[in-house]
């Protein structure tokens, strides 16, 4: 785990969790998970307190790891800001958001990833691609949701 500066080597596809009081056995779980499929993972700690930190430096252990700490909740735009900014210092070329309560499908990233660069290369401008998500309170998914210039 790094808190400090970026290394040399360049990530292309690093993951931002967004971090609050954790349940730590299911943040570990997820950051395990979020290691093996992509290149970085930067956790914006949005003032957890010490106590997490603690337990993230004893507990997670690569070098393709980063802890943001920050010593307030900042919000979310401004965490997510901050692992954006974080992520351009490591010469990322996308970033992913999840939050402290989420997990990608077996295949979701490889295939936002391929809709990304389909739409690329049909011309398609794209801000930003996002999955249907699973409330598994109700095992409902999302709807799909366009959005464009007044439209």
């Amino acid at each position: 785990m790094k808190t400090a500066t970026p290394p040399a080597s360049a990530a292309t596809r690093p993951t931002t969790p967004q971090a609050r009081p954790p349940d730590f056995s299911f943040f570990s779980d997820q950051v395990r998970l979020l290691l093996s499929k992509v290149d970085k993972v930067i956790v914006v700690d949005n003032g957890s307190g010490s106590d997490f930190k603690c337990w993230v430096e004893d507990s997670i252990s690569s070098e393709n790891f980063y802890l943001l700490a920050q010593g307030e909740n900042l919000g979310i735009a401004d965490a997510q800001n901050i692992g954006i900014n974080f992520s351009k210092s490591l010469n990322a070329e996308y970033v992913i958001f999840f939050d402290q309560d989420s997990l990608p499908g077996d295949v979701m990233i490889e295939n936002l990833l391929f809709s990304l660069k389909k739409m690329q290369s049909e011309s398609v401008p794209v801000a930003a691609v996002a999955p249907c998500y699973c409330d598994t309170e109700f095992a409902e998914l999302s709807g799909f949701v366009r959005i464009g210039i007044f439209r």
